[in-house]
């Protein structure tokens, strides 16, 4: 069997939120989480961030 190249993993679930508490400010909550069994009980959250961080999270697990 072949392996195709430049193919993409997907691992689990990534949950982007706008903070509640923020009307007009562009911050975010974003919860990573590993594997669909832990969906929405337990996962990484990065909380009150910037749009540029949610980026760059995005495209770190993109390269993962």
């Amino acid at each position: 069997m072949l392996k195709e190249q430049n193919t993409q993993k997907f691992n689990g679930i990534i949950d982007v939120k706008k903070h509640f508490a923020t009307s007009n400010c562009p911050i975010y909550d974003v919860v990573l989480y590993s594997n669909f069994k832990d969906y929405p009980h337990a996962g990484l959250l990065y909380s009150k961030i910037k749009f540029e961080e949610v980026k760059q999270i995005l495209e770190f697990r993109k390269k993962e």
